[in-house]
């Protein structure tokens, strides 16, 4: 499990080490989100030594870390997602506690400081390895995830129009497979992509998604994008609209 740091400044096309060790262990199924200031905000995840609340920000371009707090408010967790809603503020949904998936949602105000509880149960079920967007109308959308062997893979979406509290139901069967570890992104018209994942059939996919309604209907982009079929990869926007995707765990053929 590593805790090193990359940069690329040409669109993925080469990249920087950061730094080797950034300060806090290395993990997986953590997650990032950039605020309005340009500052990198790194919570949870699961390390060698158990699972992660710890909470670190880095001003210089992930270069070096400094952690906010050891342990924060919301629980021990990892493959939880995080945004940052229209006034700055950085929401965190849902995860894995151990082997428990949780449907809580959890908001922080001063750059990931502190957390105050938005709802103890959201009115999605619980998951993990789910994925989310902010519209451009400020809206959070939640996508799919996995809520364990009595619940199985999800191709629900959910949408929130009050920064997390309450939640409703966009479509109960999204079109796609059910599926957890895929990644998603929306692109400057308010367009989402949602890209590969593990499903219960195929369990490595490369299909890819679009959503031109706030995730109400999905049309299939392609069933079988031009990068290896994978899950627990990542992805963003550019500014110019493009996508970039990095990483994840891929099939070996044979």
């Amino acid at each position: 499990i590593e805790g090193d740091v990359w940069r690329s400044t040409d669109n993925g096309a080469t990249w920087t080490r950061m730094t080797a060790g950034a300060g806090w262990s290395g993990r997986y199924g953590h997650s990032s989100v950039v605020l309005p200031d340009g500052n990198i905000v790194l919570t949870g995840g699961r390390a060698n030594s158990g699972w992660k609340n710890d909470v670190w920000v880095s001003m210089d371009n992930g270069a070096t870390w400094a952690e906010i707090t050891e342990s924060t408010e919301w629980s021990d967790r990892y493959q939880h997602c995080s945004a940052v809603l229209s006034d700055g503020s950085i929401l965190l949904m849902g995860g894995s506690v151990g082997s428990t998936p949780m449907n809580d949602v959890w908001r922080s105000t001063d750059n990931g400081m502190t957390w105050a509880q938005v709802t103890t149960s959201a009115e999605w079920s619980k998951r993990a390895g789910h994925s989310s967007v902010v519209l451009p109308d400020g809206s959070v959308v939640l996508i799919g995830g996995y809520g364990g062997y009595s619940s199985g893979y999800k191709n629900d979406v959910w949408r929130s129009t009050d920064s997390g509290a309450t939640w409703t139901q966009v479509t109960a069967n999204a079109g796609w497979s059910g599926r957890d570890e895929h990644t998603s992104v929306v692109l400057p018209g308010g367009n989402i992509i949602l890209m590969g994942g593990r499903d219960k059939s195929s369990y490595y996919t490369n299909d890819v998604w679009c959503s031109t309604d706030k995730g109400v209907t999905w049309s299939e982009v392609t069933a079988g994008a031009g990068w290896s079929k994978r899950y627990g990869h990542s992805s963003v926007t550019l500014p110019d609209g493009s996508i970039l995707l990095t990483g994840g765990i891929i099939s070996i053929p044979g």
